[in-house]
């Protein structure tokens, strides 16, 4: 004997929807517009950088570094980890050594990025890579700007209260 025909449940229609709006949720806060207009307190205010930029870019966002870079191309470049989706959000014509996403570099990069950020081994690492340009965090990355300024015929082309870029002469 065949099974009777399912009715429809009629909850089914509310529970849809209940669970829509649950997944639309997250979509709307994560809204630069919605972002903007909730008050997140004084001490996020202090760590965001105000309009007109972006929302969610922080002060130690190498925005103004990023903007000398476009304006004086050119070099390979190696970066800190933590500015490497900016930059290639914000100037992806530059390659970048690596970035958040761990799992697309090999670990003998990951290595050598920890050496070079510690300032050890650069002249060796820096052929290695053919790097020729450096964009450090001067708070995560002091060693590696002492020793950038004792390597020959390296020279910081500029630097800001976050950031600093290097260049081999």
């Amino acid at each position: 004997t065949a099974a009777p025909p399912r009715r429809p449940h009629r909850e089914s229609g509310l529970f849809n929807g209940v669970l829509a709006v649950m997944l639309l949720i997250p979509v709307v806060l994560a809204q630069p517009w919605f972002v903007r207009a909730v008050p997140l307190g004084v001490e996020y205010q202090r760590t965001v950088l105000a309009a007109p930029a972006p929302p969610l870019l922080t002060v130690t966002t190498p925005v103004a570094a990023v903007e000398w870079l476009r304006a004086h191309p050119g070099g390979r470049l190696w970066n800190d980890m933590g500015y490497g989706s900016y930059l290639i959000w914000a100037m992806p014509e530059q390659m970048v050594f690596v970035d958040t996403r761990v799992e697309l570099f090999p670990l003998t990069q990951w290595q050598d990025y920890s050496i070079i950020r510690a300032g050890y081994a650069l002249p060796a690492l820096f052929t290695k890579y053919g790097i020729d340009r450096v964009l450090l965090d001067r708070a995560g990355q002091p060693q590696l700007s002492t020793a950038l300024a004792t390597l020959p015929g390296w020279r910081r082309e500029y630097q800001d209260t976050w950031s600093e870029v290097w260049r081999e002469e």
